[in-house]
């Protein structure tokens, strides 16, 4: 954030009269939580990624243990592939609904969506 409130934009903003937690609120905090918001969804994505992994480590009976037996011991490929569907689609879900979010907090994003 202290990197956006030297910006020319800013200095705009504050030119026209827009003062205190209005303009910092208005302007450079959203644009400075753009990257926080797509780093939540990168590291949301890993945890999924990594939950088969954590799971069989932890001997957690979680879907990642379920998945690695389905595939590894038991040969029962619809299990495996309802498990891995269901992961992707948890992975697609949050990938929509931060790209969402990150369309609604910064306006760059979203004025480039309407064009």
């Amino acid at each position: 954030m202290s990197d956006e409130i030297g910006k020319l934009y800013v200095t705009a903003a504050a030119a026209r009269g827009i003062y205190g937690p209005r303009l910092l609120w208005r302007y450079p905090a959203r644009h400075a939580l753009g990257p926080i918001v797509n780093s939540l969804g990168f590291d949301l994505n890993r945890i999924f990624n990594e939950l088969p992994i954590v799971a069989l480590i932890l001997t957690l009976t979680e879907a990642g243990s379920l998945l690695l037996e389905a595939l590894a011991r038991s040969n029962d490929q619809q299990l495996a592939g309802a498990i891995i569907f269901l992961l992707t689609a948890a992975i697609v879900t949050l990938n929509f609904a931060t790209d969402i979010l990150l369309a609604v907090i910064d306006p760059r994003v979203r004025k480039s969506i309407l064009r």
